[in-house]
């Protein structure tokens, strides 16, 4: 599936026809279906046989929801569908529980959402219901609204029965194999909350648990987004025009929330008004956040008027929108737009673009990093990064290599971890990619040579470990090995550079201190 997946993502990034591109489309639909398919046949294998266990690991928990609402972002493309999401500022930033297991609830009763909703919206929200300490934990609610087809009373009883569905016509209509909601429940109890549905035919549903999440021990790392204090944006006057009510609620309250004055108007023309208003007084517009579909004047007709009309001063335009709705760069630079952010909008990204623009204007406020990799971590050598990737599986060796490849980096493959081991005393690496399960010397024994030769030298090489057995007491096993991190296949880009800008990122300060 990693080899499926993978290359197909890759093939989808060429110069396709539109046959071809329709019939890749296809491949990967079916892939990404296969492999859901399997993970939750696994999963309830083991929840059956009594052996899934419950992580405790301390993560991001805003991160978490917003991350797993964006990766779904494309399914909305073309759409006359929303899809927004919504953390409650008082949900406590950093707690302790299993992220892996409460991403998977999401992502099911998401998708559940997008399965069964046509138009209108759905909404992830996430609020605290009470805040507590020690080992009680803070109760967090998780809720998913949709404005879809709805569930009859009667129909609701069959919903978290294993292969089952609320209407066997729905089988044949949107598909599915009736595991996603019972699963759902079963991890929810594992995690110490549980499933609930409201739900009225014709009129949509709303799922939700409730989790108990301890305060973290100690605070993750994973800072890959960095948003300027809330200090920044004290009085900071923003305007929001969206004609979706849920999102120009979303947006003030999460910009109140860090000290904005916030306001707002439902269209394009009620939204150039209140501007000339403003214009007058003392506090004119700085930003102005503009939705992009939206009746009667668009987003870009919008902001072809406020280009136009010279406004002194000129307000900072961001526009929203989602990722099959993006202007060309030339009409978004033509229009005067400073910057185009994707629904849904990911609160930390929001407040790191309005500080970078801050910055550039003089007021004092640290913005976001949107650099390329090497840049991002201030890379102190011309030539880039030396990466050596040991791979059995000759599709996963090019995916990997070709992955490399589009982030800059010099990858060089090798077909097992002997050859990992020939190569690193042959030549110097900057990070080894390494694959566990590799015929005549494995990813772990490769790892315990390579660090027992390094005894006595100066020098440490990052090995990531990439593997398709992302289990509990994985994570340790690998530290155990002589590891740094590892990534689950089917790999993936965004985690490949997660891990990547974390290990060359300690590299680079070792190296400076010299």
């Amino acid at each position: 599936m990693n080899g499926i997946i993978g290359m197909n993502d890759l093939l989808l990034e060429t110069e396709l026809t539109a046959e071809q591109e329709e019939y890749a489309d296809a491949v990967r639909s079916s892939g990404e279906a296969l492999l859901a398919l399997i993970n939750d046949i696994l999963d309830f294998s083991k929840i059956e046989a009594g052996k899934l266990e419950i992580e405790s690991v301390d993560f991001e928990l805003v991160d978490l929801v917003e991350e797993t609402v964006a990766l779904l972002a494309h399914k909305v493309s073309g759409c006359d569908l929303e899809l927004l999401v919504e953390v409650d500022p008082a949900v406590p930033r950093y707690v302790r529980g299993d992220p892996t297991r409460l991403r998977q609830v999401l992502t099911n009763l998401i998708g559940n959402a997008l399965k069964f909703t046509e138009k209108g919206e759905i909404h992830v929200t996430a609020e605290l219901l009470s805040r507590g300490e020690g080992e009680e934990g803070s109760a967090v609610r998780f809720a998913v609204r949709d404005t879809g087809i709805g569930i009859p009373p009667e129909a609701q009883k069959k919903l978290f029965i294993k292969f089952s569905q609320a209407d066997s016509s729905t089988t044949r209509k949107y598909g599915g194999t009736g595991l996603g909601l019972a699963i759902c429940r079963q991890l929810a109890r594992l995690m110490g909350g549980d499933v609930e549905v409201e739900s009225t035919a014709g009129e949509g549903s709303t799922f939700s648990f409730t989790l108990p999440l301890r305060e973290a021990e100690s605070t993750p790392s994973s800072q890959r987004i960095a948003a300027p204090p809330a200090a920044c944006f004290q009085d900071l006057l923003v305007f929001v025009i969206d004609d979706n009510r849920t999102n120009r609620t979303i947006l003030r309250k999460g910009l109140e929330g860090v000290g904005c004055d916030v306001e707002t108007a439902a269209g394009g023309e009620a939204g150039l008004a209140a501007i000339r208003r403003r214009l007058d007084s003392t506090r004119p517009f700085r930003f102005v956040l503009l939705d992009m579909m939206m009746p009667e004047m668009d987003g870009m007709e919008t902001a072809r008027v406020i280009q136009r009309e010279r406004f002194d001063p000129s307000p900072v335009i961001i526009m929203i929108s989602s990722i099959g709705n993006r202007p060309a760069r030339a009409e978004i630079e033509e229009a005067g737009i400073a910057k185009w952010i994707a629904k849904p909008v990911r609160r930390k990204m929001l407040l790191a673009e309005l500080g970078r623009w801050m910055g550039a204007s003089g007021r004092p406020c640290s913005g976001v990093d949107v650099r390329p990799l090497l840049e991002k971590i201030g890379w102190r050598r011309e030539s880039p990064p030396r990466i050596l990737v040991a791979e059995d599986n000759p599709v996963n060796r090019k995916l990997a290599e070709r992955l490399l490849a589009k982030l800059g980096l010099d990858a060089k493959v090798v077909d097992d971890g002997a050859e990992a081991v020939d190569a690193c005393r042959a030549g110097e690496y900057d990070c080894i990619l390494m694959d566990v399960q590799m015929p005549r010397m494995d990813g772990l024994e490769a790892t315990g040579l390579i660090r027992r030769e390094e005894v006595g030298r100066e020098g440490h090489v990052p090995i990531i470990a990439l593997t398709a057995n992302a289990m509990k007491g994985d994570r340790e096993r690998f530290l155990a090995a002589g590891m740094d991190d590892y990534v689950a296949k089917p790999i993936r880009r965004g985690e490949i550079v997660r891990a990547l800008e974390n290990v060359l990122s300690k590299t680079n300060r070792a190296a400076r201190t010299v």
